[in-house]
């Protein structure tokens, strides 16, 4: 996993397919919160309604990707607000 640090406002992992077929792949956004006990509970983020775009927001593109056989694409992901 990568974290971003205040310094950073954008990051960009790769995606691999390592088997033989191609890949068709959705991204989905979710954010993980550990209470002091460490249990895990994570939840969707809200879908972007048109026109209602906030600097606090988690931006990801592309949302979709097709990756050949043994092969990666990129994704970016974008933190647009003041951190």
């Amino acid at each position: 996993y990568d974290v971003f640090t205040p310094e950073t406002q954008s990051l960009t992992k790769r995606v691999y397919n390592t088997g033989t077929s191609t890949a068709f792949v959705r991204v989905e956004i979710l954010e993980i919160d550990a209470d002091p006990k460490m249990n895990q509970r994570e939840s969707a983020q809200k879908e972007i309604k048109e026109g209602s775009l906030t600097q606090e927001r988690l931006i990801v593109s592309p949302l979709r990707l097709i990756i050949p056989p043994s092969s990666f694409q990129s994704v970016r992901i974008l933190w647009p607000g003041d951190r």
